[in-house]
């Protein structure tokens, strides 16, 4: 599977071209139609605006719900992320991140995880505490009792390999907990999972 990264200034992906030399550059969505080879989609946002960048991100989701697109700029923005994230995005990062930096955020989102920079992580963290009575708003009875397990573990951000080892299932089996999980629940994705669920502990 090819990697591929929608860009409209291809000379500022350098260090993306490291990481992936086989990887394919595209300047439009339109470019990708029919191309069901897609690894991890890269969706470069310089010289785009971030309404631009919402509206790239709406169109993959509606040709292909399960798509993984991370997002690159050279000025990554944390109201931005919080955005992009609420619209389909499952990483954000700098564009000139390490060429190994950008094959472990390809790793971490292939096997079903979300990628945070350290801030971003920690205003997501932030914003979990007042959501707590939020979460138990949600009819987590609505869930099997492995759904919940499942839940659980993929709000602490667990990828779906994680989840599988840990409760010994495979990952497929994982993954149609998950659509159970967001069907039952009324979530859009993984990101509001972990927004609206505290994770109980013992």
């Amino acid at each position: 599977m090819a990697e591929v990264c929608i860009s409209i200034q291809q000379q500022l992906l350098t260090r993306w071209q490291q990481a992936f030399p086989d990887g394919i550059i595209v300047k439009a969505v339109t470019e990708l139609e029919g191309d069901e080879s897609l690894a991890t989609l890269w969706l470069h946002a310089d010289g785009l605006s971030a309404d631009h960048v919402v509206n790239i991100l709406e169109q993959l989701r509606q040709s292909d719900s399960m798509i993984r697109v991370v997002v690159v700029s050279c000025a990554p923005n944390n109201s931005n992320a919080m955005w992009f994230f609420q619209h389909g995005a499952v990483g954000y990062c700098h564009v000139l991140s390490t060429p190994s930096l950008l094959q472990q955020i390809d790793l971490v989102v292939r096997n079903g995880g979300l990628w945070l920079g350290p801030e971003l992580m920690n205003r997501f963290a932030g914003a979990l505490g007042p959501l707590e009575t939020t979460a138990q708003n949600f009819d987590l009875e609505k869930l099997s009792v492995r759904e919940q397990q499942v839940a659980l573990q993929v709000a602490t951000g667990a990828s779906n390999k994680e989840v599988a080892h840990s409760l010994e299932i495979t990952e497929r089996t994982v993954k149609a907990h998950m659509s159970s999980i967001l069907e039952k629940l009324a979530l859009r994705d993984r990101l509001q999972l972990a927004l609206l669920i505290t994770p109980q502990k013992n």
